[in-house]
């Protein structure tokens, strides 16, 4: 199902698309959180409280394969991804209102990485959480 610009019909897509990308989304081992559930509301908020927009579909990822099926859910939905990692934007650009949130947080781990691309041989990986 495609759905169209949730500016335009977000209680449609709330209500239609929603049960497709929940759908799609259960192919990743996260967290899936909807309006209404319990925890919604606490990784809705960001630190401007003057953001007030409402995503359809709020998922925190448990690890890097679930990051990528939560991409391709949002793709082969037609909903806006939006991507919280600290949570601080003073233009509340990092919610999307009718979109799905992607809450990052919880990669918040530095790893110690071989790699050929590093002269050493040896990189950081630095998780986007705080």
């Amino acid at each position: 199902m495609l759905c169209l610009p949730a500016i335009l019909t977000l209680t449609w897509c709330l209500t239609v698309c929603q049960a497709d990308i929940v759908s799609d989304l259960a192919q990743q081992s996260g967290t899936v959180y909807l309006p209404g559930d319990s925890g919604f509301e606490e990784k809705r908020k960001v630190m401007n409280a003057a953001c007030t927009a409402q995503p359809a579909v709020i998922v925190v990822p448990n690890f890097d394969q679930d990051v990528s099926t939560i991409i391709k859910a949002a793709k082969a939905n037609n909903i806006e991804l939006s991507v919280r990692s600290g949570g601080h934007s003073y233009t509340c650009t990092n919610i999307k209102e009718g979109g799905l949130h992607m809450d990052m947080r919880s990669f918040n781990k530095l790893e110690m990485v071989d790699t050929t691309l590093s002269p050493t041989g040896k990189a950081l990986k630095l998780g986007p959480g705080r």
